[in-house]
């Protein structure tokens, strides 16, 4: 504020005329990093101050609470002497209409205003619930069926029978609608209505009465809209509604990075609005974020996308340095990588804390994590589970520990619960207090299960028993084959469990869960190359140890994420890895057009959460589905127009001749001239972890600072790397002496 007026001063000449702009419709497409935020809340500023609107007037839609309540701060920041807090509605879509149906809900028959509200998990429940009663075979199938049928069609905003007419050709359909229907029944005799109610309940209330459309229609004469691409159809519908009136209303979003398709968002949702609002269209194109560099990257790879508004982000920022394409041998190869050049950033003097480490997929997280445990590098994952922590992954590795220790109830108890057997917990409670006061362990009550008088004996009902005995049959077997090697158990589990049968349903959710179990067994076949002798109990021992020490908490950490949940986020150096075809871009859009456009929406958003710094990453052979796949590099590496750079962290310098039409500059030998662009040797004057090479030999034990003590086999003096063997599980690693944190004991 400058003598009671709103300072638009602040605001670039991009920004300044939407700001202005404000009778009738308006859409800015703000590239990332544009300034948006300060665009819509100096534009409320402005309509409030000095149009002389009354908050109440002004309705402000984010997809966050968070977003909400920072834009409610700023313009209470901005203009003290206004009701901004009572009055302005600034909030996410799910809360509007929470306001509306309080309001209005009654009107339609069977619901009150006190209505609850069912999560996630409590949706789950009742799918679960009217899934029983329809079938009892293939019950959890139809569960995921349910699931995904109920979200199509709310968010869509179609009815029952249009859902089935699309779908009348897929198996079990009938009864796909049956239990949407029976669960829409359950929730109505709840009173209850989920998050996807919330907007469809909303949008009829708004079409069917006049009183409760024209009310809020009346109120509302200026709406903003955040983040317009990731609207559904449902959304758009309540935003053309209740701007019908005044007509008086901005959106903002940003068709390049429309990443939530998977999910609802209708990227349509911008062509639709220009159609039906006349609007004018304003770009934001300045960037405030990154450095040219980067931006020319990002620039060359979104051009290629034909379903666009067509803009080109620049800044007057420095050029900055170049960003570089790292091809490596394998995962191993490029999690080393990180982990040097995490470590060399650090030692320059950057905090952890503004690095990042972003894929496509979570599985690929695996290798870098490891690989930071050994380099004594915290790490948190954004928006997600560190790699041992992931239900699937407990899941699996419950059977493993099961076979090293009998007597552990958690495991068995997780066991029982997944793949589901139909064994609830009051049940596992009662196998446990029966192995507790007969002084043996669950495994063993179950494996007894079988022989003749064991249910008179335990005193279990016969009920649990016959639910028990194909389970006792399947664990028997495990048992039997606790000797095989640690892969083929896992193998083993898989298949006779049935985990694959459990995660049919074809979700993004469950493909990522098969993707993290296939990465787990991939790296057991891995650890078993290294280590041939590795015992299960030495194994489990080593996973728990791994799962400890992820509990430790760091203030000065890096980020791991996948690039969805890191949308919104900066930082100042910034890892893209898994750069290969069939992983970004995902295989399973490689035939279709516009699935290609979105993965390439999502590798331009994650080339733009860099500010200084960025690094690509491929590697030529990644473990997959239990062997070795040649992967060409992604067709975005090319699109970027970037020179490519081989990596060794070996020191080999070596060529390759299939590099899909990469541009080529030139090919570095990792010793003579090391990347990043500072040289390994001035790294270590910095670093206070590494110990001195020279001082090292066969048999020298060291003590790793996190992971205990290990024995030195062999030495590479001259890429200063020592080959170890941890004491306490085995694993045969090879690292930098210049970076793990190890300290000489003998």
């Amino acid at each position: 504020m400058i003598n009671g007026k709103v300072d638009l001063s602040l605001l670039n000449k991009e920004q300044l005329e939407p700001v202005l702009n404000t009778e009738g419709a308006v859409l800015v497409t703000a590239g990332a990093g544009s300034g948006k935020t300060r665009l819509l809340t100096y534009r409320i500023a402005h309509i409030i101050k000095e149009l002389d609107v009354s908050a109440y007037n002004v309705l402000a839609v984010t997809f966050t609470n968070k977003a909400a309540s920072e834009m409610t701060k700023r313009l209470t920041d901005m203009l003290p002497d206004c009701r901004i807090p009572q009055e302005l509605l600034s909030c996410t879509f799910h809360s509007l209409c929470v306001r509306i149906l309080r309001k209005y809900i009654e009107k339609l028959d069977g619901y009150t205003q006190n209505f609850s509200i069912y999560d996630e998990s409590e949706r789950k429940k009742v799918i679960k619930l009217v899934a029983t009663e329809i079938c009892a075979d293939n019950k959890d199938v139809l569960i995921e069926q349910i699931d995904l049928a109920l979200s199509k069609i709310k968010n869509e905003g179609m009815d029952l029978d249009e859902y089935r007419d699309i779908h009348k050709f897929e198996y079990h359909i009938e009864d796909v609608v049956k239990g949407c229907r029976k669960y829409n029944e359950h929730l109505k005799k709840s009173n209850a209505l989920d998050f996807d109610d919330l907007l469809n309940f909303a949008y009829n209330i708004l079409v069917q009465f006049s009183e409760a459309r024209e009310f809020y229609q009346k109120r509302f004469k200026f709406i903003h809209v955040d983040e317009f691409q990731d609207t559904n159809v449902i959304q758009y519908k309540i935003v053309k509604i209740l701007a019908c009136k005044h007509k008086n209303i901005l959106v903002v979003g940003d068709e390049d990075q429309s990443i939530y398709g998977w999910r609802g968002a209708n990227i349509g949702n911008i062509r639709d609005f220009i159609t039906d609002f006349n609007c004018k269209v304003y770009k934001l194109e300045q960037n405030y974020r990154s450095t040219k560099s980067i931006l020319s990257a990002a620039n060359n790879v979104i051009i290629n996308n034909e379903s666009r508004i067509k803009k080109n982000l620049w800044t007057d920022g420095e050029d900055g340095d170049e960003p570089q394409i790292y091809s490596h041998y394998g995962d191993s190869d490029e999690a080393e990588f990180l982990a040097r050049n995490i470590k060399g950033l650090q030692a320059k003097g950057m905090p952890l804390n503004n690095i990042a480490v972003l894929m496509r997929n979570n599985s690929l997280s695996r290798a870098p994590e490891q690989k930071f445990m050994f380099y004594g590098i915290p790490y948190k994952m954004y928006g997600g589970f560190r790699f041992y922590e992931r239900r699937e992954i407990k899941d699996a590795l419950a059977y493993l520990k099961i076979l090293a220790n009998p007597f552990d109830t958690e495991s068995i108890a997780r066991v029982l619960s997944f793949p589901k057997k139909g064994i609830g917990e009051a049940s596992i409670s009662k196998l446990i207090e029966c192995a507790f006061n007969n002084g043996v362990s669950v495994a063993d009550v179950i494996l007894q299960i079988a022989a003749e008088n064991s249910a008179k004996l335990y005193d279990l009902p016969n009920s649990l028993v016959k639910k028990l005995l194909p389970f006792s049959k399947k664990l028997e077997l495990l048992v039997d084959c606790k000797e095989m090697a640690i892969s083929a158990l896992l193998r083993l589990i898989y298949k006779t469990f049935e985990f694959n049968e459990a995660l049919s349903a074809e979700t993004d959710e469950n493909e990522s869960r098969k993707e993290n179990l296939k990465e787990l067994y991939n790296s057991v076949l891995q650890i078993e190359k290294n280590n041939p002798a590795l015992s299960l109990d030495e194994y489990v021992q080593q996973i728990m140890l791994y799962s400890d020490l992820d509990a430790e908490k760091s203030g000065d950490s890096i980020t791991i994420a996948t690039i969805h949940s890191a949308k919104g986020l900066e930082f100042d150096a910034v890892f893209i890895i898994g750069l290969e075809e069939g992983i970004l871009p995902s295989s399973r859009s490689l035939d279709d057009e516009r699935a290609i456009e979105e993965e390439r929406r999502l590798m331009y958003v994650a080339i733009t959460r860099a500010r200084k710094r960025l690094y690509l990453s491929y590697v030529k052979s990644r473990f997959m589905y239990g062997k070795y796949n040649n992967a060409p590099p992604s067709r975005f590496l090319k699109e970027t127009g970037i020179y490519f750079h081989e990596f060794s962290h070996q020191g080999s310098a070596f060529k390759h001749n299939d590099y899909t039409g990469l541009p080529k500059k030139v090919i570095h030998n990792a010793v003579s001239s090391p990347k990043p662009q500072f040289a390994f040797n001035k790294i270590e004057n910095l670093s206070a972890q590494g110990v001195n090479v020279n001082l090292l030999k066969a048999g020298t034990r060291v003590r790793h600072k996190r992971l205990g003590e290990a024995v030195v086999i062999s030495v590479n003096y001259s890429s200063k790397e020592a080959e170890v063997k941890f004491i306490n599980t085995g694993e045969v690693v090879i690292l930098s002496t210049v970076f793990a944190p190890i300290a000489i004991i003998d």
